[in-house]
């Protein structure tokens, strides 16, 4: 039978076990610690050094994670943020396989390859918890819990309308996702290419960009069988006929090898671009266009009541964009439609 526990005169809760009484200002505050003590007279765990998931886990992750990519360590800090989004605040003595139940539940509908990048952060910082006197086993290697097995593949296959969109909607940034839909470079691969690597209806890549603190670094490949070379097929063609053109083949508005913030901002005005041929206007005045105003009345009436509540923005806005269509594309998706078009040669 569950133990009811009641509110104290002085606000705190309290329930026992064994004749310790445990405290706290919530309900789940005294049952949690509680538990915790429950659980180390269950596993003979003494008293050990205390402290708090969170603060281990983003001081491990600075200490034991130095000199990767700068891409890879945002990605680490996000699992690590959704581990502390769970049990942060629990001391690491008192994880529990429950504990990791929460915490794989909240990576549902995640990549596979997350979860399992996932799986071996937290299983080293546990480790390293342990080995520092915090904890006295890692409950991520129990065997009674399971991590979920995660989706298999992140990018998706563009439709034929996308497709159309990508062909024939003029931008600066046209060039770019031709480039990666006809000849399936990556986004690294394509900012380190230069018009030279491009002879004889022949692309080389040999070369990519990463970003260390946002800034470009040109560097080898992402892996030994990313050097090859690929043909220039008819789409392409149009872009390497001046034979004027030297540098880097995309680069940003300014001219110069790409940043991080000058690709995402390119690509998110390509997007909008994009959208825009889709819907017929930009996004910022659809349904607010003079014709539609006078076609419909009531309706606009309707969203001007919605706008006019500092409470209801959310929800005029909503009203306003519906049936919008949005444009959700990815750099990476360009990279699989054409596979099977792409054969890769020798010399």
């Amino acid at each position: 039978m569950m133990q009811k526990l009641a509110k104290r005169k002085d606000s705190r809760y309290m329930c026992r076990y064994k004749e310790k009484c445990f405290y706290g200002k919530t309900l789940a505050e005294a049952t949690r610690k509680r538990d915790e003590y429950k659980y180390r007279c269950e596993h003979g765990i003494g008293e050990i050094r205390q402290m708090t998931v969170r603060q281990y886990s983003e001081d491990w992750l600075k200490n034991y994670k130095t000199g990767i990519q700068t891409g890879t360590f945002r990605q680490y800090e996000s699992i690590v943020r959704r581990l502390n989004d769970s049990i942060g605040d629990y001391y690491l003595s008192s994880v529990t396989p429950d504990d990791v139940a929460v915490v794989w539940k909240s990576f549902v509908g995640t990549s596979k390859s997350m979860i399992t990048k996932a799986g071996q952060l937290f299983r080293g910082i546990f480790d390293a918890a342990k080995e520092s006197g915090y904890a006295s086993r890692n409950p991520f290697r129990s065997t009674v819990v399971k991590a979920p097995k995660g989706t298999a593949a992140s990018h998706r296959a563009i439709t034929d309308e996308e497709r159309r969109l990508i062909e024939t909607v003029p931008h600066r940034m046209q060039k770019a996702a031709m480039i990666m839909l006809y000849a399936g470079l990556r986004r690294g691969e394509l900012l380190a290419l230069e018009y030279d690597d491009v002879e004889n209806d022949v692309i080389s890549i040999d070369e990519a960009v990463s970003f260390a603190e946002t800034k470009p670094v040109v560097k080898d490949p992402k892996t030994e069988s990313s050097v090859r070379r690929v043909p220039l097929l008819e789409p392409l063609k149009k872009y390497f006929e001046d034979d004027s053109q030297v540098g880097y083949v995309v680069t940003s508005a300014d001219g110069v090898l790409c940043t991080e913030s000058a690709w995402d901002r390119g690509w998110e005005s390509y997007i909008a671009a994009l959208e825009t041929e889709l819907n017929g206007c930009h996004k910022r005045w659809y349904h607010l266009t003079r014709e539609w105003k006078n076609g419909h009345p009531e309706e606009y009436e309707h969203y001007l009541k919605l706008k006019k509540n500092i409470k209801k923005q959310e929800q005029a806005e909503q009203y306003r964009l519906r049936g919008w269509k949005s444009v959700n594309i990815r750099p990476h998706d360009l990279r699989y439609p054409n596979q099977n078009k792409i054969q890769t040669f020798f010399s």
